[in-house]
């Protein structure tokens, strides 16, 4: 029914059925695309495939909202504007709260559960958007127009035409010194772009320069971290800043040390596997994608059963052949988490499904049918099946679940912040259009960083006052935390301080194709 109307909707809209509402199209440009790809990350797209899905299938994937912004400049400072930077979805599957509840029931009804059993919930997300007052909506403004004067109608309704106004010419007379200032408004904030048709790349290029110029930490939080390049870059960087401190005569205990917090979720198709496993591998993890890994360790060995295709071929062109002791002489060090939100209510027992949230999980499970096969025990089923059950939900989830991360978010030594709709892949950084914002302020960035990682590690472990030994504590109890949890996952007990991260883990190994 909900489905029926949400079509029935779009199709009255599209078709300009509603007064003072008017939907359009942004087109893609293949040739712009390939051209932004080429420019900013030559050699990062290593198949047919990979260059196909970006070029040939790009998206406009931004995700901002400008509300009230003055038509004129007559009436500019007397408006009451704002807008929204942010990753989230329009759409109700992407609700959750900093809780992020095992089976919220507020989130959407998940139809994979039994009707006859408790109600199972849609799993939790976890994403992030901004307020933005102030001249900063010059450039939201600015992002819309341009799309909004280029962009197509749907059929015969709407649509930019020749006989159409400009919305940029409407509102030239506006300039950001004619928007108010909110009270209390402290910080300078940046609009970022990735928009192939103006050959911009801002997003990529702050990317690089924040990291480029990180001295304590950075924090990634990414719902696809697979550009190895990269994580090449700043451990060039790197080794250039340990180069130059050696010849001024410093030696290396005395080189401050550079911490990497990486939270990701299981990549969403086993198409992905290989640009994450790349880019974590960089980092010295990636020994955390076991059955790749094992293929890319066996090529490597010369073991022609484990060596894989030409998928793990390639990866091992780029993987380091001992990256963590690589990372030790560059004075790196890194954790990379997963988020796991405890059943406390033990509501599992009472929910049947017939399918599980993720494909990591359904190769957990054939994992566990070949184990338990062999090994002649439940009934040769996975761990989490009802063996007495013989319908097609016979599946009882197990008490811990993937809290999927939908955020583009990243933290640098307490001073810089960016987020937005770019994920760290070569898609949003070249190919797809996407909008981040950005802001160099102190104060703003140590708040968020406490309460972010307050909220996943728990209060105890939020980095405290942002110091190099704060960090470099706060990294090696993230870890032991981490491990911890894993433990206790496996007794079903719940973890500690209501704490989400767990080390990362998939199980998948080499897929047919590789995609961005």
């Amino acid at each position: 029914m909900r489905q029926k109307y949400c079509s029935s909707w779009w199709d009255i809209a599209l078709r300009g059925g509603f007064t003072n509402l008017e939907v359009r199209l942004r087109k893609t440009y293949g040739d712009a695309i390939g051209k932004n790809v080429r420019k900013y990350l030559p050699g990062s797209v290593r198949t047919l495939t990979e260059a196909a899905g970006i070029i040939e299938i790009g998206t406009h994937h931004q995700k901002p909202v400008l509300i009230d912004y003055a038509p004129g400049k007559a009436n500019a400072a007397k408006a009451n504007s704002c807008g929204y930077v942010m990753g989230l979805n329009s759409v109700t599957d992407y609700w959750d709260t900093t809780e992020h509840r095992f089976n919220d029931p507020k989130r959407e009804y998940s139809p994979e559960g039994a009707y006859w059993t408790k109600a199972w919930r849609r799993k939790p997300y976890r994403d992030y958007a901004i307020r933005v007052q102030g001249e900063a909506l010059h450039c939201l403004n600015k992002n819309f127009v341009e799309g909004w004067d280029n962009a197509s109608g749907y059929g015969l309704a709407n649509g930019a035409s020749i006989f159409s106004s400009s919305l940029e010419k409407e509102r030239k007379s506006v300039q950001p010194k004619d928007i108010p200032i909110a009270r209390g408004a402290r910080c300078r904030a940046q609009i970022l772009r990735t928009f192939p048709e103006k050959e911009d790349a801002t997003i990529l290029k702050a990317y690089i320069l924040a990291a480029s110029n990180a001295v304590n930490y950075i924090y990634i939080e990414n719902q696809y971290f697979q550009l190895d390049d990269w994580v090449r870059m700043i451990k060039k960087v790197r080794e250039q800043y340990c180069q130059a401190m050696m010849q001024a005569g410093a030696k290396p205990a005395d080189i401050a040390p550079l911490h990497i917090f990486v939270v990701i979720p299981q990549p969403e198709r086993g198409e992905m596997v290989p640009n994450t496993y790349d880019t974590i591998n960089q980092l010295g993890q990636g020994r955390s994608v076991g059955a790749y890994d094992k293929l890319v360790q066996g090529r490597r060995k010369g073991d022609e059963k484990n060596s894989g295709g030409g998928i793990v071929k390639d990866s091992l062109k780029t993987a380091p052949a001992n990256p963590r002791a690589e990372l030790e002489a560059l004075g790196i060090k890194t954790v990379v988490a997963m988020l796991m939100t405890y059943d406390a209510g033990n509501e599992a027992k009472d929910i049947l499904i017939k399918k599980r949230d993720n494909h990591a999980q359904q190769a957990q499970a054939d994992l566990e049918v070949k184990e338990n096969t062999q090994a002649n025990v439940h009934k040769g089923k996975a761990d989490d099946v009802d063996v007495e059950n013989y319908s097609d939900y016979n599946i009882v989830p197990r008490r811990y679940r993937e809290i999927y991360i939908h955020s583009k978010l990243m933290f640098v030594d307490d001073v810089y912040t960016t987020l937005g709709s770019a994920n760290l892949n070569a898609r949003s950084m070249a190919g797809d259009s996407e909008l981040n914002i950005c802001t160099e302020e102190w104060a703003f960035t140590k708040t968020a960083r406490k309460r972010v990682w307050g909220n996943l590690a728990g209060e105890d472990l939020n980095g405290g006052e942002g110091m190099r030994k704060d960090m470099e504590l706060t990294l090696k109890s993230w870890q032991q935390r981490m491990d911890f949890n894993k433990g206790i996952k496996l007794a079903n007990r719940p973890p500690v301080a209501n704490s989400f991260i767990h080390p990362f883990e998939d199980p998948r190994g080499e897929p047919l194709v590789r995609l961005a």
